[in-house]
């Protein structure tokens, strides 16, 4: 109680160290805030200040009312940078969010639940990561080159350069740095198209310079502002940007093996979900027959002369007067005699 006195009147970003924690222990207080917004970098300078000591130490943060996914994202982010693969570093402080309310504490658990963040975090726990970078890597791989073969509703020269890219960068260097900038390279288009933008029949020098634009995650909160992009599907977006952000903005310009699990979860996720929605439009399309008022009307499947599927079987068995060879129309239903 007497720490969370303190924390209240501390200013955004502020630390002091508690000298009344238990024997054998450090408590850090960090001041937030309402309007306290932490990039990597702040978590990082934080992570440094706490660090080099050897017992243990507790950090404890009150959640900002206005956090977001990305704060949380950044957080890890940094852990990852400060620690991966660093045998000789201190041990890992330990941090007790302090949130005020059930929502904010509902919002942490559905965050750190979500598909691209738990990825992250259990990168950020467990020892494996390059273990983990591989595995992810070959389900990526195998996602792009479905991408690439299906029968896209989107055709895009900008877009399928960029998948080819990636694909190519995958199978030859493995560049954590290359790898991050060509998804967001996918991202980006994939986000321009779903803004509206014309698709590109063939890749011009022009086409190409625009290819190399990345958005950012504001960009993202801009679209789904607008209606053109849901939340949850907008989140992977915002993940992914938000990796290739934080890696420009100068706290470690090559991202770590987390920061990159987290992008081709991210990917996956989005090219996933087009695959299906490709999918289904394609099933659609393949099962629909357009009535002679212009009525669409599905279409089950083929009639039973061509291998027959079971409801027109059942409807032609129950016909008074069907014979060998006749079949049911998909189309209209009627029965037609053998010829």
């Amino acid at each position: 109680s007497n720490a969370v006195d303190v924390l209240e009147k501390m200013q955004e970003g502020e630390m002091k160290k508690v000298e009344e924690a238990k024997e054998g222990s450090e408590l850090w207080l960090v001041g937030t805030g309402s309007k306290w917004s932490p990039t990597k970098s702040d978590w990082v300078n934080i992570l440094r200040a706490v660090a080099g000591q050897d017992s243990g130490t507790n950090v404890l943060l009150p959640w900002p009312s206005h956090a977001t996914s990305g704060h949380l994202q950044n957080l890890l982010s940094a852990i990852s940078q400060e620690y991966e693969g660093n045998a000789s570093a201190p041990k890992k402080p330990v941090f007790d969010i302090v949130v005020k309310g059930g929502a904010q504490g509902d919002d942490l658990v559905s965050w750190i639940s979500s598909r691209t963040l738990k990825a992250m975090a259990t990168a950020v726990v467990k020892p494996n990561v390059d273990e983990q970078l591989g595995q992810h890597i070959g389900t990526v791989k195998g996602t792009l080159k479905q991408a690439l073969e299906s029968k896209s509703q989107i055709e895009d020269a900008i877009l399928h350069a960029k998948m080819e890219k990636l694909f190519s960068i995958i199978g030859e260097s493995n560049s954590r740095s290359d790898v991050c900038i060509a998804a967001a390279h996918i991202a980006t288009r994939l986000l321009q198209l779903l803004g509206g933008e014309a698709a590109v029949k063939e890749l011009s020098a022009a086409d190409a310079e625009k290819a190399n634009k990345v958005m950012t995650p504001s960009d993202v909160t801009a679209m789904i502002s607008k209606g053109l992009l849901a939340n949850e599907f907008g989140d992977c977006f915002d993940r992914l940007l938000t990796v290739v952000k934080a890696c420009g903005e100068g706290a470690s310009p090559v991202p770590t093996g987390a920061e990159t699990i987290t992008v081709l979860v991210a990917l996956t996720v989005i090219l996933e979900a087009i695959l299906k929605i490709e999918t289904e439009q394609i099933h659609a399309e393949d099962n629909t027959v357009v009535l002679p008022d212009g009525t669409p009307q599905p279409q089950a499947t083929e009639p039973s002369r061509h291998g027959g599927a079971s409801q027109w079987d059942q409807q032609l068995s129950s016909h008074p007067n069907a014979r060998d060879g006749d079949w049911i129309c998909s189309q209209c239903g009627d029965l037609q005699f053998a010829r």
